[in-house]
């Protein structure tokens, strides 16, 4: 999870988590983009050591280009990420401004900011599509069905049960054992 990124960095608080679950869950309510799929590529971004600014540009400029330009979120994260290593790659193909950048400002993050003036609100636009609101109740439901299991972990110990069907299996295995050899 990104708590582990965050510790790893040296950056891990708990306003810190809680800002990165905030944007997610804020990409979520204005794109068809999962809490837990904003939080994944923002782990991807922070264990590359970007900024949480960097890290969040990054992971919302990725769900606008994906929108606008019906490019999966996963190449257009890739395309994007690779500019922080100096490289305009293929982006520079699709949007002719990222050649002109030097490796410094891609480096910064210039490409991000580009991505961000062309293709703005592109991810948001999608919700008004009847898909991008299935996709929106999908994720809701999905966030849903993590409330209920989270109650129902606490209701019945998930831990200790988990621990107990443990038990239960490796005695099982020695009785199956015992019978055969």
């Amino acid at each position: 999870p990104i708590s582990n990124a965050l510790r790893i960095t040296g950056e891990f608080t708990e306003a810190n988590l809680r800002s990165f679950k905030n944007f997610a869950s804020q990409l979520q309510e204005n794109s068809t983009i999962g809490d837990e799929t904003a939080l994944t590529f923002l782990k991807i971004a922070k264990s590359m050591r970007l900024t949480d600014e960097q890290a969040m540009g990054l992971v919302q400029a990725s769900a606008d280009l994906s929108a606008a330009t019906g490019k999966g979120l996963d190449s257009a994260f890739q395309q994007l990420l690779k500019t922080f290593g100096g490289f305009a790659g293929e982006l520079g193909e699709a949007i002719p401004a990222v050649k002109s950048l030097t490796k410094q400002q891609l480096q910064a993050g210039a490409a991000i900011g580009l991505v961000q003036q062309q293709f703005s609100g592109f991810a948001k636009a999608q919700t008004t599509a009847v898909a991008g609101s299935l996709k929106q109740a999908e994720n809701a439901f999905g966030d849903l069905q993590e409330e209920i299991g989270k109650t129902f972990a606490a209701l019945v110990d998930l831990p200790s049960t988990a621990a107990a069907n443990k038990d239960l299996f490796n005695d099982l295995i020695g009785f199956v054992r015992e019978q055969i050899g």
